[in-house]
């Protein structure tokens, strides 16, 4: 999982504003980042750490101009600088696409790589055509996958989105300049009061005349991403016009609708749980307590890919507040179950610090199928739904639960307030765009 970022700006330099768009997407991926600018005399544009402590006061010599492009990954970021007959042009990549495929049908044809990241095969494919338009039109023949991208040359700054609009994209402005982001909450925390999103297909050409749309690549359907909704975006961010926030916040409303659960008190798992608890708190009258202290400087426990490390971020994360606990019947709240480690490790605290009975209640549907768009989940026996066989009830004992719902898929599109046929729900259907 990763982000990307751009900003033009008529008469400043860009490195301070670039960084502070970047950073606004750290929560989709802190293991590395990288930048580039229109002027910039640096090596290392990819640094494998937090985008703030990646770059610092002494780059913003290195990194000089007036545009630029940015981004963050839970792996290695996606970024490249290519040379081809269309000039010197950079990428920056969210998505995941057929690029093995891909990559292995260029070294048939001659081509030849220089990293084994997706940036440079989309580069390449980009490069065979008789300009940057014709170049990303021709490259999306080629694409099996989902992507969001972002290229500097020496004309200005281009983006674009697949044409079924799997990952959010947005685009704004204000009088010193454009921006683009992964999720709107970069551009609303710098002033890009002005934005929209990047229709699926959409390519767009940020110069000093402003955002222009140039092309589009249409499709028969769209397909965005309902996990964004569900997880993935900050609360505050706007997809598609609709708040996350507030889609959490009526999912947990419809997960409470007939619970007939006998509870003390409902809390969230931080900070994912917060919106679904909010609403269910509302809907149910029941009180509303945290039962545990969230450590702001951990990251989020699902991107490391190792299990050990991922364990032991999960156990720095939270810790538990004992007089919220103590004694009760409580209702745990969270966005999703993916392989249950985590829910199996906080209700084991609950009962360890005197809770008589732990009941979860889930904002997102089961998650079913590991996602071809994303690397968030790769295998299905990942996931604790395919271990227990879809069962429920098996799940709720395998995670020793007094009691286990998660909401349905038609409440989870209900809540969303976006047609089911404009959405991704392939992760919780095992049925994908195509």
């Amino acid at each position: 999982m990763g982000g990307i970022s751009g900003v033009y700006l008529h008469d400043k330099e860009v490195f301070d504003t670039l960084i502070q768009l970047t950073f606004h997407l750290q929560h989709r991926g802190a293991e590395s980042a990288a930048i580039d600018t229109s002027k910039a005399e640096a090596d290392g544009k990819i640094r494998f750490t937090e985008v703030k402590k990646a770059f610092s006061e002494k780059d913003r010599g290195r990194f000089k101009g007036n545009y630029g492009v940015g981004c963050v990954s839970g792996g290695t970021a996606e970024f490249v600088s290519l040379s081809s007959s269309m000039g010197e042009f950079s990428i920056v990549f969210d998505g995941r696409i057929n690029s093995n495929e891909l990559r292995g049908e260029l070294m048939d044809s001659g081509e030849s790589f220089s990293t084994r990241r997706v940036a440079e095969v989309l580069g390449r494919l980009i490069s065979k055509g008789n300009d940057i338009v014709d170049g990303i039109k021709k490259m999306s023949s080629w694409i099996d996958g989902s992507y969001s991208l972002g290229i500097l040359n020496d004309e200005g700054l281009y983006v674009t989105r697949d044409s079924y609009g799997i990952p959010p994209l947005v685009v704004g402005k204000k009088r010193s300049g454009y921006a683009f982001a992964s999720e709107s909450p970069s551009l609303t925390e710098l002033d890009f009061e002005e934005f929209r999103d990047v229709e699926p297909g959409e390519i767009l050409k940020i110069d000093a005349d402003g955002i222009k749309s140039v092309d589009k690549i249409e499709s028969e359907r769209h397909a965005h991403c309902a996990f964004e909704w569900g997880y993935t975006s900050r609360p505050d961010s706007i997809i598609e016009g609709i708040e996350v926030m507030q889609t959490r916040r009526r999912a947990g409303k419809l997960l409470a609708v007939n619970d007939d659960v006998e509870a003390d008190r409902v809390g969230s798992v931080p900070m994912s749980g917060r919106g679904y608890t909010e609403g269910y708190q509302e809907e149910s009258d029941l009180p509303q307590q945290s039962y545990f202290y969230l450590n702001r400087w951990s990251g989020r426990s699902f991107i490391p890919k190792d299990p050990e490390i991922r364990e032991q971020k999960a156990s720095e994360k939270l810790s538990p507040i004992p007089g919220s606990i103590r004694g009760k019947k409580l209702i745990l709240v969270d966005d999703s179950i993916v392989r249950g480690n985590q829910m199996l490790r906080l209700r084991n605290i609950l009962k360890e610090k005197g809770a008589e009975e732990v009941h979860a209640r889930i904002g997102c549907p089961p998650l079913r199928a590991p996602c071809p768009y994303t690397s968030t989940t790769k295998e299905y026996s990942d996931l604790i739904y395919n271990r227990c066989g879809g069962d429920i009830g098996k799940i709720k004992k395998e995670l020793n639960l007094d009691s286990l719902k998660y909401n349905t898929i038609d409440n989870f599109v209900k809540a969303i307030g976006i047609p089911e046929e404009e959405l991704c729900l392939g992760c919780f259907e095992d049925i994908y765009p195509t």
